[in-house]
């Protein structure tokens, strides 16, 4: 859903409810003469500090933030997502201003979730109308939470959230936007990190919300992390800027507005006036170690884990050497973001105290069983991935989202560095059918010569010997020409159509997986 540029002013009108309580702070309402608003809607929006508002000041912190993390570089192409509200109404004018500096290309998406249907859809309208104003393109997703959640099991807050990221992801990879910007505060943070606090999170929960994080072959950034609410309203006030509040922002129901709306004022003024510094430097303590543990971590996982004929396993005798605080970050290295701190204990008992041959069940698709001097993990048995065949369009960008990726390719008469690059292929153009290239999954029979061999290999050994697991094996996309496979795409090219010296033309195939491509982690093992 594109708009054009259309100009259009919004004025924000400021009505003061009472006098300062205190030390010069009082209590403001907002009216907003905007479509949005219907001409008129009152907004609580919480108390503002009087006086000059540091317009300036906020601007150049969000800079030293975007530097200390290096979120963004000139040039960047970053979408970003505005719901309306304050702190992305905020980010919006932020990188608004710094695109002029830093020669950013942005493009605005709103996600509606279909929560709140008559306020979801001003809301939508007014960020359209922001965005027209601001010459900016925008994608409006129109979603249905609520039978999503029902779906799948899930409350609403963690439907939305996990339909939200999926939006993203997936119209960044569309759009070939590197970057993703989030109006998460440090506000947000604290109730981040007292929500994982409560539910009983290790110290990977406490280190909150990470500054930049990869989705897919995206990086999320969050400007605003180090930025606090206030801050937020004065300086939508200083340059006159308008925002919707969320009405559900202020139903209880809802676990992060209770630790908002009551949990947090009561530490406040019983037991920490300075709560939410106080949560803010745990954070920044938990990120700090959690960095060094991860360093500690990965030399003890290659040391204790394996992956065999379509089965990871775990060398408990060796794993049950390591302290307990490494245990526990092998398994969630391991298994991160499938099971709990209880099921990671009860993967921990197996190993120390449990019968030959027992399992276990953590998670809805996974299994765990002591075998030997192993535990062995395996998934749950899944359907055999169907048959796919698509044409490869030569030069050009394929995109298959059945498979998580994109294929790109082009025509080059510059001969490659190394054919040893997992992500890139290049073959010697004039020794094949270059216009009748297929993708596909493998078929009964296969074989194919890899690269630097002599003689032929069925492919079903190669998966064997490249340690992909059974239930994986349909996934793993072929590039052919003809019956001749060219490149187990990601993992091996065949001797086919090789470079040699009096090759003239060459075709590059570059493969852009995304994350969720259900073998990258093993390919990215393989490659180390």
């Amino acid at each position: 859903m594109e708009y054009s540029p259309i100009k259009e002013k919004v004025t924000p009108h400021f009505y003061p409810l009472s006098k300062g309580r205190g030390k010069g702070v009082g209590i403001a309402k907002l009216c907003f003469a905007t479509p949005l608003c219907g001409g008129g809607e009152e907004l609580l929006i919480g108390p503002l500090s009087a006086g000059y508002f540091y317009r300036k000041m906020v601007f150049q912190k969000v800079k030293k933030i975007i530097e200390k993390y290096g979120m963004i570089s000139p040039g960047d192409k970053i979408l970003v997502a505005v719901s309306g509200g304050p702190d992305s109404v905020c980010l919006l004018h932020i990188l608004n201003r710094y695109a002029r500096e830093m020669a950013l290309e942005l493009h605005i998406i709103h996600i509606n979730h279909g929560i709140r249907k008559r306020e979801s859809k001003r809301e939508e309208k007014f960020v359209s109308d922001l965005a027209c104003g601001m010459g900016l393109p925008i994608t409006v997703k129109s979603l249905d939470v609520p039978t999503y959640a029902r779906r799948k099991g899930l409350t609403v807050e963690e439907a939305a959230r996990d339909v939200r990221y999926r939006s993203l992801e997936s119209l960044a990879t569309k759009l070939g936007f590197g970057k993703i910007a989030l109006g998460h505060t440090a506000s947000d943070q604290v109730e981040t990190v007292l929500m994982h606090l409560l539910r009983g999170s290790g110290p990977q929960g406490l280190s909150g919300m990470p500054p930049v994080r990869k989705l897919g072959s995206s990086s999320i950034i969050r400007p605003l992390i180090e930025i606090d609410r206030e801050e937020i309203l004065n300086y939508l006030k200083e340059n006159n800027l308008t925002f919707c509040l969320d009405s559900s922002n202020r139903r209880t129901e809802y676990f992060r507005n209770k630790i908002r709306l009551k949990l947090l004022p009561l530490l406040r003024k019983n037991y920490n006036k300075n709560i939410e510094g106080a949560l803010l430097r745990l954070s920044e303590i938990s990120k700090e170690e959690n960095a060094y543990w991860d360093r500690v971590v990965e030399r003890v996982f290659r040391k204790v884990v394996s992956m065999e004929s379509g089965k990871i396993s775990v060398d408990f005798k060796k794993f049950l050497r390591y302290n307990v605080i490494v245990q526990r970050r092998v398994l969630y290295r391991l298994l991160g973001g499938i099971v709990s701190l209880r099921q990671i204990e009860a993967i921990r008992n197996l190993a120390h105290k449990g019968s030959q041959g027992k399992r276990i069940y953590p998670g809805k698709n996974l299994s765990v069983r002591k075998e030997g001097d192993f535990l062995i993990f395996l998934s749950s048995p899944e359907r055999r991935f169907k048959r796919f065949d698509y044409a490869i369009r030569v030069p050009g960008k394929n995109e298959f989202g059945e498979l998580n990726l994109t294929l790109n390719t082009r025509i080059v008469n510059f001969h490659p560095v190394s054919h040893k690059l997992a992500n890139t292929a290049y073959f010697d153009i004039d020794k094949i059918n270059w216009k009748g290239l297929v993708l596909r999954n493998r078929r009964e029979g296969d074989r194919f010569r890899p690269f630097g061999l002599r003689g032929t290999k069925k492919l079903s050994d190669f998966f064997i010997d490249s340690k992909i697991p059974r239930h994986l094996r349909d996934r793993v996309p072929l590039l052919v020409d003809g019956d001749d496979i060219l490149w187990v795409v990601g993992i091996r090219r065949a001797d086919k159509a090789r470079i040699t010296e009096n090759t003239r033309r060459i075709l590059e195939v570059q493969l852009i997986p995304n994350k969720k491509m259900p073998y990258v982690n093993i390919l990215d093992e393989e490659s180390q």
